[in-house]
C-alpha cells in the first residue's frame, strides 16, 4: 500500500469468515476507493474502519470481539475515528442490543450491505465521488 495522498481520507477494513465476507470486503473498498478514499494497513491511522465479522465459529466470534474492543480503544484517543460493523454478528444479533454493547461503532452492516455506510459516509460529505456517478447512472 501507499501513503495516501495530503487529504484523502483513509480507511482500515479488517475481516474475518468466508469468501462472502472477504467478497463483501472487496467490494467496500473498491467503493471507497472511488470516491477518493485510500487504505491504511494500521488502523490507528485510519479515519474509517470497518470490521467484517463472521460468527459461525466461536473462534471467529471471539476474535471478532476481540478486535471491536481494540478499535474502541483506538477511538477512545482519537474521536474523530468512525467505526463501522458489518457482517454476520450484525445479521445474527439484534442492531439495539450490538448498539448498547458497541456505543462507539457509527453504524452496523448486514451482511453484504454496504449501502448504510454509504449513506453515513455520504451525510457527513465524504463520499463525493459515488454520488457523482449515481447520479450520472440516473
Amino acid at each position: 500500500m501507499t501513503e495516501p495522498a495530503a487529504g484523502r481520507k483513509r480507511y482500515h477494513i479488517w475481516t474475518i469468515g468466508c469468501q462472502m465476507n472477504e467478497a463483501d470486503s472487496r467490494r467496500l473498498a473498491q467503493q471507497l476507493e472511488f470516491s477518493g478514499w485510500s487504505p491504511v494497513v494500521d488502523p490507528a491511522e485510519a479515519d474509517l474502519v470497518v470490521i467484517n465479522t463472521c460468527v459461525v465459529r466461536q473462534q471467529a466470534e471471539n476474535k471478532a470481539y476481540s478486535k471491536i474492543g481494540q478499535i474502541g480503544s483506538i477511538k477512545e484517543s482519537n474521536p474523530g475515528l468512525m467505526i463501522g460493523l458489518m457482517g454476520c454478528m450484525v445479521g445474527m444479533k439484534e442492531t439495539p442490543a450490538l448498539q448498547r454493547k458497541f456505543p462507539y461503532v457509527d453504524v452496523f452492516l448486514p451482511p453484504s450491505e454496504t449501502r448504510p455506510l454509504l449513506d453515513f459516509l455520504e451525510q457527513k460529505g465524504l463520499m463525493q465521488a459515488l454520488l457523482d456517478q449515481e447520479a450520472r447512472e440516473r
